[in-house]
């Protein structure tokens, strides 16, 4: 029986090669071309590496479609194209790594004015990351003689494919030494300031958003790649830059000097909560510091607690009176992105690439999207019934910022924070907001911190002798105690039940909502 079949083993694409005025596009149309290319049909390799068929490929991915084509099948053969030149066949990586006129092609498509498409954008920063890592030398000697790339690429930080091929460089660059040489030059070129210089009122929201997320990567993957070295491995050029104390007052000065907008203070502040994180973990890493006394795996930066310090006051104005933003220009709508890219895993972490808002974020802040332009935060309609001042995005991440710094328990900000009385307002909002949970687990974040540094230090007294602090000179009784405001931590205590006298107003809310039921 099994005889009686016509089970002929040769593909449709080899008979397609056979002839003798095959085309690209007619090999581009079979359905087996790419799994035929994977499993690197010689025939069909050879052809597709000759000079013409490589710039024919090239093209695809880098020139905009005719816009007469049928909608559906209108990017059919660049994404065919970008499949070919990134299914990781050998023959294919080294004909376009090697051939500097295939490159020069390749990299004419950053020359385009801005807005790119953002799907031929996805294209060609899949095709550039595969290079970079197949053929890593030849593509970083390629790109470093290029003077404008860097230039280039931030041009286009709007567009997120262009910001995933920049930390494409930042990660994926192998060996250790060669990683360090490309970070070198990127620092020589100055990319940690010049995101800085985004994050800026007169700046897109796109350009602001993916120039915060590049800045939060940058460190994320710093601190984690030179954690995995079993040696003490090279400082990080790149994330020392955004820590040196001149860059985190660059920063604040694009938030609050001049015009402020939500964007650019959110933006501002999500790289300031990277810089303050101490562990890999997310919120649930706090918390259980907060509950089992865990120190930092990660110290934060003085320079970077210095830079913010004098800008606490403008944190503390942030919470009271937000911005009014003029005029609000809806979110631009973009085609669908080719992915997911190889490595994305590597750079996931509370985050994943993108400039989309987290659910958290959208919901806690009470974001409205009325319209193509809506004026100020007006009253919003909820379930709950009307909110008449929505508590706002910039409000929220203001509010995660306090809480990390509580957490890093510095003596000067703390001192600062209570003759600001920051907490007295944080539980202001706290009540007033009675249904914004988010803003409620800051605040409680807060209050843990506050609370937790205390005990451990309790703890640490109770220890024995030698842990006591010197009683100080000229005191005759060295068995009493030292004063409470000796400690930041007590000083913080003090205020949180003194001044901002907590426990009285959770009393007379429980018994406020007790009457209210």
């Amino acid at each position: 029986m099994f005889w009686k079949f016509d089970l002929n083993t040769t593909s449709h694409v080899d008979k397609l090669l056979d002839k003798e005025d095959v085309t690209l596009r007619e090999l581009m149309d079979e359905d087996d071309t790419l799994q035929e290319c994977k499993a690197q049909n010689r025939k069909l390799l050879d052809f597709l590496c000759r000079q013409q068929c490589m710039e024919e490929l090239v093209s695809l991915i880098t020139q905009d479609p005719p816009l007469d084509m049928e909608e559906k099948v209108r990017f059919k053969y660049p994404n065919t194209a970008c499949e070919l030149l990134t299914c990781d066949v050998p023959q294919i990586n080294d004909r376009l790594g090697g051939d500097e006129t295939l490159l020069n092609l390749l990299y004419d498509f950053l020359d385009h004015e801005p807005p790119l498409n953002p799907l031929l954008a996805s294209f060609f920063s899949k095709t550039i990351g595969n290079l970079i890592a197949r053929k890593t030398e030849q593509v970083i000697v390629f790109l470093k003689k290029k003077d404008k790339f860097v230039s280039l690429v931030l041009r286009h930080i709007g567009t997120s494919a262009l910001m995933d091929l920049l930390l494409r460089l930042v990660s994926c660059v192998e060996p250790a030494g060669l990683r360090q040489e490309v970070l070198h030059w990127l620092d020589e070129e100055k990319v940690i300031q010049r995101l800085v210089e985004l994050i800026h009122p007169s700046q897109d929201e796109d350009r602001q958003s993916n120039a915060s997320q590049t800045l939060c990567d940058i460190v994320r993957l710093g601190r984690e790649q030179g954690g995995q070295l079993p040696e003490a491995p090279d400082p990080d050029p790149l994330v020392t830059a955004l820590e040196s104390q001149d860059c985190v007052e660059q920063l604040l000065r694009n938030m609050f000097d001049g015009d402020q907008t939500e964007s650019c203070l959110v933006s501002g502040t999500q790289v300031l909560l990277t810089l303050l994180e101490g562990r890999r973990a997310g919120t649930e890493g706090l918390v259980d510091s907060f509950s089992q006394g865990l120190e930092r795996l990660c110290p934060v930066s003085g320079s970077v607690l210095h830079g913010i310090e004098p800008r606490l006051k403008d944190f503390h104005q942030l919470l009271l009176s937000p911005p009014k933003d003029a005029l609000r220009k809806p979110p631009t709508p973009q085609p669908p992105q080719v992915g997911p890219w190889p490595g994305a895993a590597a750079l996931a972490g509370p985050r994943a690439i993108g400039t989309e808002l987290s659910a958290s974020a959208m919901l806690g802040a009470g974001l409205q999207r009325a319209g193509p332009l809506c004026l100020q935060k007006t009253a919003i309609l909820t379930t709950i019934g009307v909110l008449e001042e929505p508590l706002g995005n910039a409000r929220l991440h203001g509010a995660r910022l306090m809480a990390a710094l509580l957490h890093t328990n510095t003596p000067s900000i703390n001192r600062e924070l209570c003759r600001l009385n920051t907490m007295g307002l944080l539980l202001d909002l706290f009540f007033k907001y009675t249904w914004n949970n988010f803003l409620h687990f800051q605040v409680e974040l807060c209050i843990g911190a506050i609370l937790s540094h205390a005990s451990r230090e309790d703890g640490a007294e109770a220890g024995g002798p030698e842990s006591m602090a010197e009683p100080p000179p000229g005191n005759g009784h060295p068995e009493t105690p030292q004063s409470a405001a000796s400690h930041p931590e007590n000083t913080m205590v003090m205020h949180l039940f003194q001044q901002c006298c907590l426990v009285q107003r959770i009393l007379e809310a429980w018994e406020a909502n007790d009457h209210t039921q």
